[in-house]
């Protein structure tokens, strides 16, 4: 928060992406002014620091400070859409009912005491077993009860986003 933003972006260099380097230090400035030097522990209030979004919040608040916050990305999207057999891309209505799926299931008791856990081990096995080409349903836990797995749909789930046909302009 104390340095420069020339220093940030000279120990940021070759990463990439520099606007996350200057949205970093923002947020860390606005985290010690703002909030003595605490990340906020309130999901809203952590949504309102530059470069902070809706995954990095809830992976920050539930892993390190243990509050019952879900995290949703691609590698999660991908096993819940298998395990749920949610037909059609993981978009719009349907990525708003899986939050809301994923926020009701982070608030059961059992969950929410074990939730650094709970969202690692979906992160894992979002990332080495369900993954996106050749799923090792094998050796997946949840096999026995995945909607696609028992259906032949493991490796055609989740579906692609539709996306604009390319505009030729002359």
């Amino acid at each position: 928060a104390d340095a420069q933003e020339n220093e940030i972006l000279s120990a940021w260099s070759g990463l990439g992406y520099y606007k996350r380097g200057r949205n970093l230090h923002k947020a860390a400035r606005i985290v010690c002014d703002q909030h003595g030097g605490e990340f906020p522990r309130d999901f809203n209030q952590a949504l309102q620091l530059p470069g902070i979004g809706p995954y990095t919040a809830g992976a920050v608040l539930s892993l390190a400070y243990g509050e019952p916050v879900p995290i949703l990305d691609g590698n999660i999207g991908r096993l819940f859409s298998r395990y749920l057999k949610i037909e059609g891309a993981l978009e719009g209505s349907r990525l708003a009912r899986l939050r809301k799926l994923l926020v009701q299931l982070v608030s059961e008791a059992s969950v929410a005491e074990n939730i650094r856990d709970f969202n690692q081990a979906l992160m894992e096995m979002g990332a080495l077993v369900c993954t996106p080409r050749n799923p090792q349903c094998d050796s997946c836990p949840l096999a026995a009860s995945c909607i696609a797995y028992q259906k032949g749909l493991e490796k055609t789930l989740p579906r692609p986003r539709t996306r604009r046909p390319v505009q030729e302009i002359h």
